[in-house]
């Protein structure tokens, strides 16, 4: 978890540093929110039931959303059961093809 804090205070720069999802709200920027919700879903991605309450602590389903779409783009095979969960219609349909055709995100072989 230090890890991941350390990480969020360089992304964040002079402010803050969050210790929890609700601070992630306070920031200005919304990249620097978006990617504060990401690190700390990050740190807890070993714990199912951890990560779940991460992702309802954050106010916004549009943010919810997209944090699910990231995580199931990172790992389809162990984190596409998110999908199941997306709150908005579009970002259900590309969710959903994350998880049916997760090759798409492979990179060729002989790709760097």
């Amino acid at each position: 978890m230090s890890m991941v804090l350390a990480i969020l205070g360089t992304t964040i720069g002079c402010e803050q540093t969050p210790e929890t999802v609700a601070d992630c709200v306070k920031l200005t920027d919304a990249v620097e929110q978006e990617n504060c919700y990401f690190g700390f879903a990050q740190a807890a991605v070993q714990d199912r039931a951890a990560l779940q309450q991460t992702i309802q602590a954050i106010p916004s389903a549009t943010s919810r959303d997209l944090l699910r779409l990231r995580m199931a783009v990172q790992d389809p095979v162990r984190l596409g059961w998110l999908c199941k969960n997306v709150e908005g219609t579009d970002a259900q349909t590309r969710c959903s093809n994350i998880v049916r055709r997760p090759h798409l995100l492979k990179p060729p072989p002989g790709a760097r």
